[in-house]
């Protein structure tokens, strides 16, 4: 609801400042520590459902409850026994408690019904089916797409070398110089790339328009 909109970016900025007042984890860390303790156990469910078919809607609560678990754990042990949990020890033991708990909910497939079933193979069948770009997005417009970033890429390199006018060691000169050689390398090879498909994109035009005209990789070589 839009009348919300004020109250919960409110709710948001207080916290946010609650955060940056205490001095014993830092904004960032708490962050991810939040991520890692809600974060992983909502989006787990969600991220298995597109990989696993057989699965009934119940299966979500039962990995976010088995995922919940180990949250729980290293909040109270940390608490009370001063263990210091890492955000990789967390994941890890995040996404074993969400895989074993869809291992759990497997046989609850059972109960789905029909209409749900056949919801899901709908699903997983629009999900595999390719996109026709042509019908859904119309004609491909790579080349113009490359040309683009290739020429923000070449005038991002120049910017990137302008650091060099600045006073640093010879070091970091060396590191501003790789960092735009690099950056400008890519970029000219969009531009050259983008330069190719256009006159691929032409020799194809003038088949279209004359059927006598041989579309081969000879042909369009021939061409360049």
């Amino acid at each position: 609801m839009p009348a919300l909109d004020p109250a919960v970016g409110g709710g948001i900025i207080g916290v946010a400042c609650l955060f940056n007042q205490q001095e014993k984890l830092d904004l960032f860390d708490a962050m991810l520590m939040i991520g890692a303790i809600i974060g992983v156990p909502l989006g787990l469910p969600v991220l298995l459902g597109l990989w696993f078919k057989r699965i009934y809607w119940v299966t979500y609560f039962v990995i976010l409850g088995v995922a919940l678990a180990p949250s729980i754990y290293f909040t109270y042990d940390q608490a009370q026994n001063g263990t210091v949990w890492t955000i990789q020890d967390r994941m890890l033991w995040l996404y074993v408690a969400g895989f074993v708990g869809l291992l759990i909910s497997f046989p609850l497939w059972r109960f789905a019904k029909q209409s749900e079933r056949e919801r899901i193979d709908r699903f997983f069948t629009k999900m595999h089916t390719p996109v026709d770009f042509e019908k859904e997005v119309g004609a491909a417009n790579d080349g113009a797409q490359l040309k683009l970033i290739g020429v923000s890429a070449l005038s991002m390199a120049v910017l990137i070398l302008l650091l060099m006018v600045l006073p640093n060691s010879w070091d970091s000169r060396i590191q501003i110089m790789c960092l735009s050689l690099f950056i400008a390398v890519i970029g000219a090879t969009m531009l050259v790339t983008a330069k190719r498909q256009s006159k691929v994109s032409k020799v194809r035009q003038r088949v279209l328009e004359d059927d006598s005209i041989d579309l081969k990789p000879e042909a369009v070589r021939g061409t360049e």
